[in-house]
């Protein structure tokens, strides 16, 4: 008989206080791939030098050495883009990933409880059918 008045509780905080829980877990998830990839710093340092090495360039006007420095510098670039880009479509395509799981997660959280009456009925039809 406790059973009938614990039913009503559930159901007001699975889809009241449950329900922001699992929306607050998504969004923190979200946050933490975000930084875990770095994304907002990688793209605003996408075309930076890779661990901002690069040569300098020397004094006095060498025709040699100013191209030298300037292929080091260029392929330097060159390196941390790709790097860089590579990151951020890997960190691009898990958020694209977390999405589709977080609304899969978010509608199988919805349905839920509509599931198991589902299958509680059944079973009992089952039951009483054999």
């Amino acid at each position: 008989m406790w059973l009938l008045y614990v039913i009503p509780d559930y159901t007001r905080w699975h889809y009241s206080g449950g329900l922001k829980a699992l929306w607050r877990n998504v969004r923190v998830f979200f946050t933490f791939l975000v930084h875990l990839f770095s994304l907002p710093i990688l793209v605003r340092t996408i075309f930076l030098p890779w661990r901002r090495m690069n040569e300098s360039y020397k004094k006095g006007f060498d025709p040699g050495d100013f191209f030298s420095t300037l292929v080091v510098n260029t392929v330097l670039r060159l390196v941390g883009f790709v790097i860089r880009l590579v990151v951020i479509l890997v960190g691009v395509c898990l958020l694209a990933l977390a999405t589709i799981c977080s609304v899969l997660i978010v509608l199988s959280w919805l349905l839920a409880p509509l599931i198991v009456v589902f299958l509680l009925s059944l079973g009992f039809a089952n039951l009483a059918g054999s």
